[in-house]
């Protein structure tokens, strides 16, 4: 073998270290804010775990509600209980956001609970 042909494939050169990295900025640049959280196409694209963590709080508002009406069935007048510390079958990790860890609020006149949490209020 000639010492050009040996020469010419002892390493990468610049050019092409180069063009592998814009390659890898590019591609994490795009799959990142998909997975990370972040803005994705101009708009406002959420995590994945943010997304799970969401979906636990509303079910677990599910749940706390859920309770609050079987407590309100069991009551010889139908009322709602007075606070949800009454409700003794909820864990404490239930009757608080998984997310932010923010007691759920309880109006005992309306029976409604509700998430304080930020981006929680419509749950």
């Amino acid at each position: 073998m000639m010492r050009a042909d040996r020469d010419r494939w002892r390493g990468l050169g610049l050019i092409e270290v180069l063009v592998v990295a814009v390659l890898l900025i590019a591609l994490a640049a795009f799959l990142l804010p998909r997975y990370l959280g972040g803005r994705a196409g101009g708009k406002v694209v959420r995590a994945p775990i943010t997304v799970a963590r969401d979906a636990v709080c509303r079910t677990d508002l599910n749940s706390v509600r859920q309770s609050i009406q079987a407590a309100a069935a069991g009551d010889p007048d139908g009322r709602p209980v007075g606070s949800l510390e009454e409700l003794r079958e909820l864990t404490p990790d239930l009757k608080r956001c998984p997310v932010g860890g923010e007691p759920y609020v309880y109006d005992p006149r309306t029976g409604q609970v509700r998430c304080p949490h930020p981006g929680h209020e419509s749950y």
